[in-house]
């Protein structure tokens, strides 16, 4: 199935293996030390309150590999498979109202498999993109939440 960068990146944050958690606990330790640091140096506790909302935005990805990714990786598996004799068999499908809208046969010709298959594709590609936009407004929504306050002195300076 030919995915899209925007799955591509799904699939990215689902798949987790043990390098990739070190990297990911990693990275959270790291951006704890610099926030602390800042915090220190500046003497300003709002940088704690910013690694609050950074932190959340590393749940919100954590949480896609434990409850969506499964989904996603099933729905990606194209619904109809070589059977035998040249036709393609309906051998997986996750939206049952794709298979009934669609009125789809068990037993299809490679064109109709490769029709079908591509409307699938399709189908899976919009609901994913729509979910991807959402986490990546929620992720920009919280790092203007947490950092904006910082900039304060740029917007003061062309205001004077």
């Amino acid at each position: 199935m030919m995915e899209s960068k925007r799955i591509k990146i799904l699939m990215f944050f689902g798949e987790i293996d043990i390098f990739r958690s070190i990297i990911f606990w990693f990275i959270v330790f790291l951006l704890f030390v610099i926030h602390l640091l800042l915090t220190i140096c500046m003497s300003n506790i709002d940088y704690i309150g910013s690694l609050g909302a950074v932190l959340t935005v590393f749940g919100l990805l954590a949480s896609f590999t434990h409850s969506l990714y499964p989904s996603l990786k099933e729905e990606l598996k194209d619904p109809y498979q070589t059977f035998n004799n040249g036709l393609f068999q309906l051998t997986y499908h996750t939206d049952t109202s794709f298979v009934i809208d669609s009125n789809f046969r068990s037993l299809v010709n490679p064109q109709e498999a490769e029709t079908n298959n591509k409307k699938y594709t399709d189908m899976v590609k919009r609901k994913y993109k729509g979910l991807l936009n959402t986490y990546l407004l929620t992720i920009i929504g919280t790092f203007i939440w947490a950092y904006a306050g910082y900039f304060e002195f740029v917007l003061l300076s062309f205001t004077n």
